[in-house]
């Protein structure tokens, strides 16, 4: 596609004038408008401001008097517009000058091009010596190069050429872009040493290759992907292959926030003296136009609150916001308002727990999970098929051990959430699983053809009686429902099958469908397995991990950590690299309360809206301890009492009656337990905290005392003139 840059819009002669910037040495040409508008709608060519000439910040005396040089032979011809885009004066000027002055005609035709094309400046004209020379291009020397030498020595300055170009090279390639620690000169002396120095009587040959003329060639050679490694090099080194500029569709399709620390100190209104601290500036910009479409200030560090504050700011019409700081605009002074398509951040406060909340901080260690379970398992790679092979010897030898199958994947692991009953883990499980598709449907990988249905996730749940064989048989019948297939049939025969014939059949159809995360909740089912089950389970999902590399996501109530935590191999694994996930209930103080409260109190179903207070809230929290299931079902249930007996309105008697009610007894009476417990490991913690320093001291007296009184018996008896030291004067 053509690129061109506009130099001249004439509207009384109905003419522009445009010149090439694709084709170099070009002159500018003319065409109408109406055409040049065609010509745009068309999208024939791309149209830019020109090409960016080097600006000589401080050019030297040849610099300028090259430029004034320039200048004088297009100059006066140049100025006169529009005379000057006529191709026939223009041509000409070139000739009569071409007489005048000597200059070629390509000369004059160059420099008139430099100027128009580099934006009509005499900047333009500067000399360009970044296109000189010739890169990546090698010279050959009929004779020796460089200055003559100063000091004479026995070498005799051979000439570089294409056996040593080679054995440079090769010398290159054989250290300095193997690893870091190879320099230059370790380089250089191993190559004179191996192929310039007589191996028995260790004399250099007559002549060799200077230090820096190994350097000069061996820059040449220089790798810095295989030196570095390829993550650092694509990390740190390469170049920047885009922008969010070519993401952008026009303006408001992209905004962009980040926050800086301004370079002043503010100081306090009352006390010029005082320093208050230099403010944190948020701004807001639009990525297609570069305009600041918002904006925030504050003395805070950088957070998630104060980049939403920004956010506001972005999202309301301007001329109200300026209102409020007395500065009066109309509504085109700043014509922006609304949601982008797009809000591009950084890593820092708004990818945080805090921004994503509950679900989108799982919703991050799942897709951790997922991606890590993944590495090494390419389906087009030689291991995932020796895993296919090794999967289906052990189906066909009903090895549940999974002993046919060599190695580990350490990368794979997965992690636990625990939490108590009514904390919504489920739900917050299933809306962070919402984000991510459960099967994709593949036609081919890589430009490979590979039919094949891939299980991102799946979610089972721990049965019953947590047996593996009642696991296995949960999976076949999630796989039937998602591809509508006969695989309990198959492979659990009815139920008829044996454990060790259903294990390898499921981890031969995770394998071969590629399932990147498996869920199991209510993992507190452990309790109820018969003797040595849980055990059975427990080694199941570990080999699950280690062999095939599959991550488990295990969910569960407090009574599950017990069975999790008392095998150190299961602890790890279940806790994986990103810990253990706990659903507490709600402290009082604690802000998710007042999130969790204020979220409810929007859902108001009787006649008159009340306004929440902090009685209310004290009342909700002392019958739910801080649960959300049961907060929610406490409120629901004032709003039926308010409704029945007519006072339409959520009062602290209505939450209190609520509370009382027989419905709630039994789920109350469990609640109270639990915080009387809690209450009780709390004070026990602290009873040992304040006895540890005791038996700390008491065990200090003794190892103190016993050698005080062994040396009183052992000891023989002394003069009154001796000197006697204790051992507690020592100590």
């Amino acid at each position: 596609m053509r690129v061109l840059a506009l130099i001249r819009i004439d509207t009384e002669d109905d003419v522009v004038v445009l010149i090439s910037l694709s084709k170099k040495d070009t002159l500018p040409y003319k065409i109408t408008y109406t055409a040049f508008q065609f010509e745009i709608e068309s999208s024939s060519f791309v149209l830019q401001q020109g090409y960016d000439p080097v600006v000589c910040i401080n050019p030297t005396e040849k610099q300028l008097e090259a430029a004034e040089k320039s200048w004088d032979i297009i100059g006066d011809f140049v100025s006169d517009e529009p005379d000057c885009f006529d191709a026939k004066i223009r041509s000409r000027f070139i000739a009569a000058k071409t007489k005048e002055t000597g200059v070629q005609r390509r000369q004059i035709t160059r420099l008139l091009y430099r100027y128009w094309a580099g934006g009509m400046s005499k900047h333009a004209l500067y000399p360009q010596n970044s296109n000189k020379g010739g890169p990546g291009k090698s010279r050959t020397y009929a004779q020796q190069s460089g200055r003559k030498v100063r000091f004479e020595d026995d070498n005799q300055r051979m000439t570089i050429g294409d056996a040593e170009l080679a054995l440079i090279q090769k010398y290159m390639n054989k250290y300095y872009n193997k690893h870091t620690k190879y320099q230059y000169r370790y380089v250089y002396q191993k190559m004179i040493l191996d192929c310039y120095t007589d191996p028995l009587t260790g004399a250099l040959a007559p002549s060799y290759p200077t230090e820096n003329q190994f350097r000069y060639h061996a820059s040449k050679y220089v790798d810095v992907k295989k030196r570095f490694g390829s993550t650092a090099y694509r990390k740190d080194m390469r170049g920047i292959t885009g922008s969010s500029r070519s993401e952008a569709l026009g303006p408001g399709d992209v905004y962009q926030i980040d926050a800086t620390i301004a370079d002043v100190y503010l100081v306090s209104h009352g006390d010029r003296t005082a320093v208050v601290g230099r403010p944190e500036l948020y701004f807001v910009t639009d990525v297609f136009s570069r305009m600041i479409v918002g904006f925030y200030t504050c003395l805070e560090s950088a957070s998630w609150e104060n980049a939403r504050m920004a956010l506001i700011n972005t999202f309301l019409p301007k001329q109200a916001l300026c209102a409020q700081y007395d500065v009066n605009i109309t509504e085109d002074m700043w014509p922006c308002s609304g949601l982008p398509r797009e809000l591009v951040v950084d890593n820092g406060e708004l990818i945080s727990k805090a921004s994503m909340g509950r679900s989108g901080e799982i919703a991050r260690k799942i897709m951790t999970a997922i991606r890590e379970g993944y590495v090494g398992r390419n389906p087009l790679g030689l291991h995932w098929e020796k895993g296919l092979g090794e999967l289906h010897t052990c189906v066909n030898q009903k090895d549940s051990g999974f002993l046919s199958v060599s190695g580990t994947n350490a990368n794979a692991s997965g992690f636990s959430i625990i939490g108590d009953s009514g904390m919504g883990k489920t739900s917050t499980v299933n809306h962070a699983l919402a984000m991510f598709p459960q099967m994709i449907i593949h036609e081919q990988y890589n430009e490979y053809p590979f039919p094949n249905v891939q299980f991102v996730w799946m979610r089972l749940e721990c049965p019953h009686d947590a047996s593996v064989k009642g696991l296995c048989g949960e999976f076949f019948t999630e796989f039937d429902r998602l591809t509508k297939d006969n695989t309990y049939e198959k492979f659990a025969k009815g139920g008829r099958a044996t454990t060790d014939q259903m294990i390898p059949q499921m981890a031969l159809i995770a394998q071969r469908h590629g399932l990147g995360l498996l869920v199991i909740d209510e993992i507190q089912n452990l309790s109820a397995a018969k003797s040595g089950g849980a055990d059975k389970m427990l080694n199941f999902l570990v080999q699950l991990v280690n062999k095939i590399g599959l991550p488990v996501l295990l969910i569960g109530t407090p009574m599950a950590k017990g069975y999790l935590s008392q095998d150190l191999m299961a602890a790890r694994r279940s806790t994986g690299q990103q810990g253990m996930e706990e659903f507490s209930p709600f402290e009082r103080d604690e802000r998710s309360w007042d999130m969790l409260v204020k979220g409810l109190w929007k859902y108001q179903w009787t006649a008159e809206k009340s306004v929440l207070t902090e009685e209310m809230s004290d009342a909700l929290y002392s019958f739910s301890h801080g649960n959300v299931d049961v907060t929610v079902k406490l409120y629901m249930e004032a709003q039926r009492i308010a409704i029945s007996d007519r006072t339409e309105q959520v009062t602290v008697d209505a939450i209190m009656k609520a509370g009382h009610s027989k419905s709630f007894s039994m789920v109350l009476k469990c609640l109270e337990e639990q915080e009387k417990a809690k209450v009780k490991v709390q004070q026990t913690k602290r009873a040992k905290k304040v006895a540890l320093p005791v038996e700390r001291d008491a065990a200090l007296q003794d190892a103190i005392s016993l050698p005080q009184k062994q040396a009183s018996v052992n000891s023989p008896k002394r003069k009154k003139s001796e000197q006697v030291v204790s051992v507690t004067d020592e100590f």
